[in-house]
């Protein structure tokens, strides 16, 4: 709530100074079921609040970008540049008038249009970048790189199993489309991270799956939903076979549609109808089933009975999958990310489930990064930076030059 409730502040005030340069733009509310690239038709910038010279200001950069500080103070030939922390922030939104601070944006961004937000991208500002570089005077800034991630188990099920983990022979590690988890850098951690700890790998693409997702998400039928599926699994795919050539590690990794194993696999349909039995008897599944659809639906501005039907199906048709998988010997699953009901299959609940699917090892993957949280203020530098804001507020206040800045 606090987010959004920062984020709703920094989109007023921030078009309160539009309107002051007379700068037109577009202000943007989303519903959560976008994704960020969605959202606008150019790019996304994040409008990160900073410490500059004792002072706060904004600096402009996507998401899949950090500012090195480092560099950024050799720059500047400053000191001790960092992130605001949140008591910070507060008391700039509370008190600052954002047409004074300073702007740096990202040297890289080149869209003709950008959108602006603060924490929550739902709520942003669209406007032309020539006006953000000449109206607002932001200064193009060099100290951008890339966000690198890595990865690491953030939950190993059964537990007893985390310490010989790096003993197994073969693993897999499911492929989720049109996720972004699985793209850039993000997909290159979890690629590097297996690559250096096992000998076989298979990479298990969701594709014919995918259906259902495209079915909550766009207004289709099966066939289409069916046919888009494909295509993307086909981009990804190729986007795979690229991504590959380019990992070093002993492992071997194999490319795996979910769409052969199913095809394969003759205890497949045994598999599904066991689950859907299961979750019409068993409440306690049943509830896991309500969970997983709720996490889903959580992102869109649905009621839960409008996604449950194909949410359900996908969760069926997935544990039917790894069921199949882990029959042949596949017994290790890896994902960067929730998944519940494989951790309570993989701890023996759920006792009538198919037996394969309590014989998996569930690995849920958590990523770290080089965010810009890593270069926060220390607790000395922020009691300066509030003395110095306080000194800037009251020279603003006054209407007297501050340092750095000529009288008019």
């Amino acid at each position: 709530m606090e987010m959004e409730i920062f984020a709703m502040f920094f989109l007023e005030e921030f078009s309160r100074v539009l309107d002051s340069k007379r700068v037109k733009f577009k202000k943007i509310v989303a519903s959560v079921c976008f994704s960020e690239q969605e959202i606008s038709g150019g790019e996304v910038l994040h409008a990160l609040l900073i410490q500059h010279e004792g002072r706060p200001a904004i600096a402009l950069l996507p998401s899949d970008r950090v500012l090195d500080f480092p560099a950024f103070d050799r720059l500047f030939g400053c000191r001790y540049s960092g992130v605001l922390k949140d008591g910070c922030c507060s008391e700039v939104f509370r008190e600052a008038d954002l047409a004074h601070l300073p702007i740096f944006i990202d040297s890289a961004v080149s869209c003709e249009t950008v959108s602006i937000y603060h924490e929550s991208p739902y709520f942003s500002i669209e406007v032309r970048l020539a006006d953000v570089l000449n109206r607002l005077g932001a200064m193009p800034c060099p100290c951008f790189a890339p966000k690198k991630y890595k990865v690491r188990p953030r939950t190993v099920s059964p537990s007893w199993r985390r310490e010989g983990l790096f003993n197994a022979e073969r693993v897999v590690l499911g492929v989720s489309l049109e996720n972004d988890k699985f793209c850039g850098e993000k997909l290159k951690a979890q690629l590097h991270w297996v690559a250096g700890r096992f000998e076989h790998c298979t990479l298990l693409l969701g594709d014919w799956m995918h259906h259902h997702t495209v079915r909550m998400n766009e207004d289709c039928d099966e066939a289409q939903a069916l046919a888009r599926a494909e295509a993307v699994a086909r981009d990804k795919t190729l986007e795979l076979e690229a991504l590959l050539q380019k990992i070093e590690g002993r492992c071997q990794f194999e490319l795996l549609p979910g769409s052969e194993v199913v095809m394969a696999s003759p205890d497949y349909p045994a598999h599904r109808r066991q689950l859907e039995q299961l979750l019409e008897q068993c409440p306690d599944f049943a509830c896991s089933a309500r969970h997983f659809a709720a996490s889903y639906v959580s992102r869109r501005d649905q009621p839960l009975e409008a996604f449950y039907a194909h949410s359900s199906a996908y969760l069926l048709d997935e544990l039917a999958l790894f069921a199949s998988l882990s029959q042949q010997g596949y017994r290790v699953f890896i994902y960067p990310g929730a998944m519940a009901v494989f951790h309570e299959m993989s701890c023996g609940l759920h006792p009538q489930a198919p037996e394969p699917l309590h014989q998996l090892v569930s690995v849920e993957l958590k990523f770290t990064s080089n965010a810009q949280h890593n270069r926060a203020a220390s607790p000395t530098q922020e009691q300066g930076l509030y003395r110095s804001f306080a000194e800037w507020r009251l020279a603003r206040a006054m209407e007297v030059p501050t340092l750095g800045q000529s009288a008019t």
